[in-house]
């Protein structure tokens, strides 16, 4: 993320705690660099000002001051109006972060806070500062107002993953990664000779992709990784095996929250340490086929609130595992 000019910051051993739009925290392993000042701030209760913009939806400092208050006593909050983006109907957190990049608009923006610094130390904004050079943003607001500054992540579709999304999008392809953003995998077989011939497109096939290995990262019933069906559950690309109860009757309990979970939210494929998918006997299906995920068996990332931490851990997981089996010339390469 450095390289592709999105920095990322966090303790070395340790999760960091940020907050969100709502007031509540949430645990995290790292964060972008313009958050990083809140974290610090959140550590150690320094006196902090969270900053609102009239007509900006899903984001209000009174609501984050109210809900932390007794947490973070020194926490206050404030309104503020850009005349810059005065159009009619709400305003949007993207809008306003374009028009950052221009430095009358982060001067009207410093102008606008000014008033309600007071005694704190620290200035706490919905995450609006910039799209493309967040950093350099946030440099020059902290300069005008003489205090260290952070974002606070907004309601989807929030700009930390815009910015997300576009480093990807223009930093993947420069590391020789063909994306296909936007496609699907429609069907799937294996070749005679071992590898994975693929149907790519949207909705019909727009193309043939051909693999030596294959990772499955399709989700679950969301995602459509996973079908059910009164017959059962299957996997829909390769219809591999899949763990789940011997029944439809047992796929949920009576009580719809009940604290146990429902059996059909561990249903998934079961893998072994190298995160090849297992059949019915314990063995790997295919050599080169790896999965990570929610498609994975035996966890509800839902109630364990870890679907990014699954994600992330599982697929670097599988990675790992994978270039082990690449060819030495290959990895070298790589």
């Amino acid at each position: 993320m450095a390289e592709a000019g999105q920095p990322y910051r966090g303790h070395e051993n340790h999760n960091v705690r940020l907050i969100t739009s709502v007031g509540s925290i949430k645990r995290t392993y790292r964060v972008p660099v313009t958050m990083w000042a809140g974290v610090r701030a959140l550590e150690t209760k320094a006196p902090c000002l969270v900053i609102d913009v009239v007509g900006l939806r899903g984001f209000s400092a009174t609501q984050i001051v109210e809900t932390l208050k007794p947490a973070w006593p020194a926490l206050t909050g404030a309104s503020i109006e850009l005349s810059g983006e005065n159009r009619l109907g709400p305003k949007y957190a993207e809008h306003i972060a374009h028009g950052l990049a221009v430095a009358e608009a982060r001067r009207e923006l410093a102008e606008a806070i000014r008033p309600h610094l007071g005694t704190c130390e620290v200035v706490g904004l919905p995450a609006i500062l910039g799209i493309h050079d967040p950093e350099a943003v946030l440099r020059d607001l902290e300069a005008m107002l003489g205090r260290p500054v952070f974002e606070i992540p907004t309601m989807p579709p929030s700009i930390a993953g815009v910015r997300l999304k576009e480093a990807f999008d223009i930093h993947l392809p420069r590391l020789g990664v063909d994306t296909r953003f936007q496609h699907r995998a429609l069907s799937a077989e294996r070749l005679a000779d071992g590898r994975f011939s693929l149907q790519i497109g949207k909705l019909e096939s727009e193309g043939t992709v051909v693999a030596d290995h294959l990772l499955l990262a399709t989700g679950r019933f969301l995602g459509k990784g996973l079908t059910a069906e009164r017959q059962g559950i299957r996997e829909s690309l390769l219809h591999l095996p899949v763990v789940q109860p011997e029944h439809r009757g047992a796929w949920h309990r009576e009580t719809f929250l009940a604290p146990e979970g429902h059996a059909i939210n561990l249903a998934g494929l079961a893998v072994d340490d190298q995160f090849r998918p297992l059949d019915s006997n314990g063995r790997p299906v295919y050599g080169n086929l790896y999965a990570a995920g929610s498609i994975l068996a035996h966890q509800d990332w839902m109630r364990t609130k870890s679907g990014t931490g699954l994600a992330v851990a599982t697929a670097l997981g599988a990675v790992d595992a994978l270039k082990q089996a690449l060819p030495f010339t290959t990895r070298r390469k790589e």
